[in-house]
């Protein structure tokens, strides 16, 4: 049986969560003749934790693996340090792309930077709110039994105890169990859709395959 805890983010933990992001989103999947693909995920996991200021992870202590992941935002506070490991961040994995290890570069680069165009892209409708979350993210082992429930809970306190947020949103697409931000209190802000992102089964390029959410907390 497993003993779980709730812990902060602490960067002995990239491996594991990049493990459980690569579980549940194939980053890589564009990548031609990639040999360490999980430089993009430990990319992806700095990106999100320098951009947050709360972190919540799931711990199995037994085995010291992540099985849940919550990153959140506050758009209010900035940082030169921030701003610093990010740009060391993407240096980190642009070297990474020089030497090969994402595949072929050309690849690799706009790999990377439609990850980057996406965010930008949906941040644009999203000014006017307090926090974002960031990365959320549950492993199937926990799934349906109450955990996402209450990360979300836990975050959505974090929010309330601090004062200044009034609102949050997050971004996602038809692949993730949107429906679950639904159950939460999120309601829709904005659907659309953008190649860019997972396809629907139905092919349909005139119906929404990605999905921006917020819920007002006062």
């Amino acid at each position: 049986m497993m003993k779980l805890q709730f812990i902060k983010y602490n960067s002995k933990y990239l491996k594991s969560c990049a493990k459980l992001v690569g579980e549940t989103w194939p980053l890589d999947e564009k990548l031609v003749n990639a040999s360490r693909s999980r430089h993009l995920y430990y990319y992806y996991i700095r990106n999100c934790i320098y951009n947050s200021v709360y972190s919540d992870l799931i711990i199995d202590q037994e085995t010291d693996t992540v099985l849940g992941i919550l990153f959140a935002s506050d758009e209010s506070r900035t940082s030169c340090k921030a701003f610093v490991k990010n740009v060391n961040n993407r240096l980190i994995l642009l070297k990474h792309i020089i030497f090969g290890h994402l595949g072929k570069r050309f690849v690799a680069l706009n790999s990377v930077k439609d990850m980057l165009n996406i965010e930008k892209s949906i941040e644009k409708y999203c000014g006017k709110f307090s926090s974002q979350l960031n990365l959320f993210v549950l492993s199937k082992q926990l799934q349906r039994q109450g955990y996402g429930r209450q990360l979300m809970d836990r975050y959505i306190q974090f929010c309330k105890n601090e004062g200044q947020i009034e609102n949050i949103f997050l971004w996602t697409d038809i692949n993730c169990n949107y429906r679950f931000y639904e159950y939460c209190g999120f309601r829709t802000y904005k659907q659309f859709y953008d190649d860019r992102l997972s396809e629907r089964s139905d092919k349909r390029t005139d119906k929404p395959n990605g999905f921006i959410y917020y819920k007002n907390l006062i």
